[in-house]
């Protein structure tokens, strides 16, 4: 009898194994939903997944200027949808769409206004952003003309962007005094 009970009682601890692993052991498939795997983590179907965002100030020709919270790595052209869109007036030529958008960056959207046969990029106080700023808009500032314009945008897509706006100064032909003649009018 003792054999029995034994035999029973391995039997018996076997099944609870057995129910115990399928009951808190995650399925492949629930309710014929396939699981997704998110960092190593398991999530149910049930779970929401938290996606990482940014804060990015945008001005100028959109419907709804502010501050947007964006996905992180958003593009421009989607920065621009969730403030409202582009207004009829904005010079969407001058910015570069696909352009990625980081953390905390402002974006100023020109609008088209012709002004003796020119284009008027900039709303008076505003600052260039060195990060997104096209050549005209870099001619605006003081000092800084069309050579040195194309040197910063080429510093910016061969580095990436500024972190700083002293950084400005690794562009060659920006030397202390002339970043401390425009470091008030730049942002990044």
């Amino acid at each position: 009898m003792d054999n029995k009970f034994k035999s029973a009682f391995l039997l018996g601890g076997f099944i609870i194994l057995l129910i115990a692993f399928s009951v808190f052991m995650p399925s492949i498939e629930e309710n014929g939903d396939t699981l997704d795997y998110i960092d190593g983590e398991i999530l149910t179907s049930g779970e929401e997944v938290v996606e990482e965002v940014m804060y990015v100030h945008i001005a100028g020709a959109v419907n709804n200027p502010g501050i947007i919270v964006a996905p992180v790595d958003a593009r421009l052209y989607e920065v621009i949808e969730v403030a409202g869109g582009a207004t009829e007036d904005a010079d969407l030529d001058k910015v570069n769409l696909a352009s990625i958008v980081s953390d905390a960056q402002k974006i100023i959207i020109p609008f088209v206004q012709v002004e003796e046969n020119s284009y008027k990029y900039f709303i008076d106080n505003e600052l260039v952003n060195i990060n997104t700023a096209n050549v005209e808009e870099l001619e605006t500032l003081d000092g800084i003309g069309e050579s040195t314009a194309k040197k910063i945008i080429k510093y910016r897509d061969e580095v990436g962007f500024f972190k700083s706006i002293d950084e400005l100064m690794n562009v060659a032909g920006i030397g202390e005094a002339k970043y401390n003649a425009i470091k008030d009018d730049i942002t990044i």
